[in-house]
């Protein structure tokens, strides 16, 4: 699985993702902007902040709908299989996927 040995932030058109999962919820929508950028590694495929997966499902529905990212609360009852992995491609780059289609992101150092 892909694996990172330092600290990045991910940018969408130029704006990064934000830490926004300050929440009881074991599962928060996954935002940009804001002045609190999320700070990630990259252990075993799985993206992680402060205690928190990004990811979408790794089982979803076939609809040709936008599926929703999520912030995923580590413990001992989320399931790491329940989230998409991420890898990182041959040229070293970092692929987000969205179902088939690689999701175009910037990876910046922390």
């Amino acid at each position: 699985m892909a694996n990172l040995p330092s600290s990045f932030i991910i940018t969408l058109n130029g704006t990064p993702i934000a830490k926004n999962f300050e929440s009881e919820e074991e599962r928060i929508h996954a935002e940009t902007g804001g002045n609190n950028p999320a700070v990630f590694t990259l252990n075993d495929g799985l993206l992680e902040s402060d205690g928190w997966y990004l990811g979408r499902f790794a089982i979803e529905d076939r609809s040709l709908l936008p599926k929703p990212v999520f912030w995923h609360k580590k413990g001992p009852e989320f399931d790491e299989n329940s989230v998409q992995r991420t890898i990182i491609d041959d040229h070293g780059e970092i692929v987000i996927r969205n179902g088939e289609r690689p999701a175009t992101v910037g990876i910046h150092p922390a």
